[in-house]
């Protein structure tokens, strides 16, 4: 398939259990675009993407992938993004593991500051209909895309993922993805997977994001921002975006050459994991 309704397909960029995803332009819109195809999607569920969906058009914010229109052709439902250039933290990951390449805390510390801050902008979009607030349900390594100018996106946002019939994923699970992420960070870290236990400050905010104790110590997005800021100052560590930006640059240099020579990437569902 080289088309798909007005869009060409330029790249196939892999595929999850309920959809496809291309890198795509349009006839009128020019691109190039994100597209993602659900052609596997629960027809159940086709309700609630359609309210996703309306709920996210027009929303804008500097660490959420963009929605910018959605459809149906043949039958099957689509989403249209602007497409992210960069690489999704997970093949990033991979990449940096296999080239025995590390990164610091501070590094960390942006990304999981910067994803807090996406999910606390996604739960602070009102519903269109009087429902709960958006919720993400699955904050992980393959929903975060990460730019050469070292920005950092959470994606897959118009996905729906109930926990049962009329039931959206609660937001706290999105918090505890933020917090579940850093243990996908431990081997990138300086020593690797043989590293000490994370700094006692770290510690103490992941256990509360991952809902770790009393209800009282749940712990909300703009809190977890604010405490991920405390950790960098007690760890003297300044997270330094132009040494990030850097690394991305010469991980995606590094997985382009790979493609190039052997065709095939470093991450099994390269460059569109999110679903």
């Amino acid at each position: 398939m080289t088309r798909f309704g007005d869009f060409t397909l330029l790249e196939d960029l892999g595929r999850s259990d309920t959809a496809d995803r291309y890198k795509a332009s349009h006839a009128t819109l020019g691109g190039p675009f994100f597209l993602k195809v659900y052609s596997r999607l629960d027809p159940t569920l086709h309700a609630e993407l359609l309210h996703r969906c309306e709920v996210l058009l027009g929303r804008q914010h500097a660490n959420l992938s963009q929605h910018l229109g959605h459809g149906v052709v043949d039958g099957l439902p689509f989403v249209v993004s602007p497409f992210l250039e960069g690489i999704d933290l997970a093949e990033m990951s991979t990449s940096l593991v296999d080239r025995r390449v590390t990164i610091g805390l501070e590094s960390v510390l942006l990304v999981l500051g910067d994803l807090a801050t996406a999910v606390g902008a996604l739960h602070a979009i009102p519903s269109n209909n009087g429902t709960p607030t958006m919720s993400h349900g699955d904050v992980s390594a393959g929903h975060v895309r990460v730019g050469a100018d070292g920005q950092v996106w959470l994606t897959g946002l118009t996905t729906p993922r109930s926990e049962g019939p009329g039931k959206p994923p609660e937001g706290r699970w999105d918090l505890a993805g933020v917090g579940a992420l850093v243990y996908d960070l431990v081997p990138l870290l300086r020593g690797g997977a043989q590293r000490p236990p994370l700094p006692a400050p770290l510690d103490r905010v992941v256990r509360r994001a991952l809902g770790i104790g009393t209800p009282e110590d749940q712990i909300g997005a703009p809190e977890l921002v604010d405490r991920l800021g405390e950790v960098s100052v007690a760890l003297k560590l300044k997270p330094d975006r132009g040494s990030f930006a850097e690394l991305v640059r010469r991980t995606v240099r590094s997985v382009e050459k790979r493609v190039a020579e052997t065709g095939s990437r470093p991450f099994a569902k390269a460059a569109g994991t999110s679903s």
